[in-house]
């Protein structure tokens, strides 16, 4: 065999030996394929947002139930209606994994939700739970609300997951929106047209409203102003008929002629600011409008399916005081009031919120705000002359009835003018305290055993040098002389000038018993009592001499 022909020959032998390998290991693999291999998912195949492209049945499973596994312990399902909500609990729903990956497979779509299905019942009961309505079942539509769930849950949505009930109200149940709260106020005359600018403001729900905000889009509000309070005033009451949620509101310090008590809002940019959230299921518009030189703020939705009344309780009323400042421009007696001044408050605003078309509810009572304005204070202008004229006049010190600055009406100089505390001049004019030594109410002296007033009914001088022994009718206690000037006068008390105590003293021999006495012997004649010349006797009350001494002890 020529060379050549070895060669041709080889080769087919060769390439016949490559093919016949490459058919076999194709037709090999394709029979494995055919027969003992998994099947797979095609490409850009997605099972409730789950990429499960290339992947066989159980790893298909495996990947989606993990994602419904943190689905389940991450995400939410709630039911809201108007600013209330319940949340449904995973046992609501049943998924069936299985059986969406066989849908797939059986090749029904590249994209699929999962199997799940919705007690119906469950959803029932929680709307139930809602206090707007006492019977759901006859104004929403559950069945279209269950099967809407279903497909939306399907797709295991990454956000919390929120249902309107109010969607699926009746049609005969459906409310039009309508302006549920609207007020009016007059603008000071000093206005800069800043409501006219602002117009109409959405807010969605669960958003929050900045007066500030809404000024620095809509208008030119950067400045504070009586303007500027007058529309927060008109925006803070408006919203108040609403179930709103206030997160911030601040007062002025005082109270402008056009903002009633408990309205009143503060906003100073950069600083203070009013603040509301809308916390229903449902977008409202606050519209701020401008004419004839007042501003009108309407809220515009829903109408709510609560009665909501605001009150503005006064907790107390402050009076205002006087003041007086002095002029010297004035001439004296010349007066003027130049601010009447006007009382201070304590109030609260308080919202109260009842149920609408349900029995047995009570009314729920909001304090929104507590807000305290001081009075403002009369002012009056006097002359200078009448200020001096006050400082002058020496000021009135009080007395009592005894004419001392002790307020027990007792000490100082008390009834008998002895000027000690404590008493020790008696009624009668003794030295104890008791009342029945010394001088009493009896008239005794009760010092040696001859001389003296008996104590007791009988009122006698026994055994005296200058007394006799008859009885006193008069009950005096001084035994009544024969004739005016007789020598049957008695003893008077005087008082040692090295004694504290008063002893008594020898009467005088003088027509009317007046004079000088011996201290601490026993008086002679006279028609009375004589008073001794260290005797102490109290002064008396129309003494104009007695009353100049007492000047100096005034207001002490």
């Amino acid at each position: 065999m020529k060379f050549h022909e070895w060669f041709a020959a080889s080769l087919v032998v060769l390439v016949g030996s490559v093919a016949f390998l490459s058919l076999f290991s194709y037709t090999g693999s394709l029979a494995y394929e055919t027969f003992w291999q998994d099947e797979r998912l095609e490409r850009e195949t997605q099972i409730a947002g789950v990429d499960v492209s290339e992947m066989s049945e159980d790893e298909a499973v495996t990947a989606v139930q993990a994602e419904l596994d943190q689905w389940e312990n991450q995400a939410t399902v709630s039911l809201v209606w108007y600013d209330e909500k319940r949340t449904l609990s995973n046992e609501t729903f049943s998924f069936d994994v299985d059986e969406s990956v066989e849908r797939m497979f059986a090749g029904e779509g590249r994209t699929e939700g999962l199997s799940v299905s919705v007690n119906e019942q469950d959803i029932r009961e929680h709307l139930s739970e809602f206090s707007f309505t006492d019977n759901p079942d006859d104004r929403i539509d559950v069945e279209t609300l269950t099967a809407e769930l279903e497909e939306r849950v399907s797709q295991l949505p990454v956000e919390d997951l929120e249902k309107n009930v109010h969607l699926y109200l009746y049609a005969e149940e459906q409310p039009e929106e309508t302006i549920v709260a609207s007020t009016q106020r007059q603008l000071p005359a000093d206005q800069q047209g800043i409501a006219g600018t602002i117009g109409t403001v959405e807010i969605p729900p669960g958003a929050a409203f900045s007066m500030l905000d809404v000024l620095d889009e809509n208008g030119p509000g950067t400045e504070s102003s009586d303007e500027l309070a007058v529309i927060a005033s008109v925006v803070y009451e408006t919203l108040l008929h609403s179930n709103f949620e206030i997160l911030e509101r601040s007062q002025r310090y005082e109270l402008l002629d056009e903002v009633p008590l408990g309205f009143d809002a503060a906003v100073v940019p950069g600083q203070r600011d009013l603040v509301f959230r809308n916390p229903n299921a449902d977008t409202y518009e606050l519209e701020i409008n401008e004419q004839n030189g007042s501003v009108e703020a309407s809220l515009y939705g829903l109408p709510f399916p609560y009665d909501i009344r605001v009150s503005v309780e006064e907790m107390a009323e402050i009076e205002p005081k006087t003041k007086v400042r002095f002029s010297s421009s004035r001439a004296e007696g010349d007066r003027e009031v130049i601010s009447e001044g006007h009382p201070g408050y304590h109030i609260r605003t308080v919202r109260h919120i009842s149920l609408q078309n349900v029995q047995d509810t009570e009314e729920r009572e909001e304090v929104v705000s507590e807000d305290y304005y001081p009075p403002e204070n009369r002012l009056e202008e006097w002359s200078i002359e009448e200020r001096y004229k006050e400082e002058e006049e020496p000021e009135e010190e009080w007395q009592d009835p005894n004419g001392d600055t002790d307020p027990d009406g007792q000490n100082g100089w008390d009834p008998n003018g002895n000027g000690q505390d404590p008493d020790d001049w008696d009624p009668n004019g003794g030295t104890d305290p008791d009342e029945h030594n010394g001088w009493d109410p009896n008239g005794d002296w009760q010092d040696d055993n001859g001389g003296q007033w008996q104590d007791g009914s009988e009122n006698d001088w026994q055994n005296g040098e200058n007394g006799s022994s008859g009885q006193d009718q008069n009950g005096s206690g001084w035994q009544p002389g024969d004739s005016p000037g007789s020598d049957n006068g008695g003893t008077a008390p005087g008082q040692d000038e090295e004694s504290d105590f008063t002893q008594p003293g020898t009467g005088g021999n003088g027509e009317n018993g007046t004079g000088p006495g011996d201290s601490g012997t026993t008086g002679q004649g006279g028609d009375g009592p004589g008073t001794g010349t260290g005797g102490l006797a109290p002064p008396a009350g129309d003494d104009e001499e007695d009353e100049e001494e007492e000047l100096p002890i005034k207001g002490h």
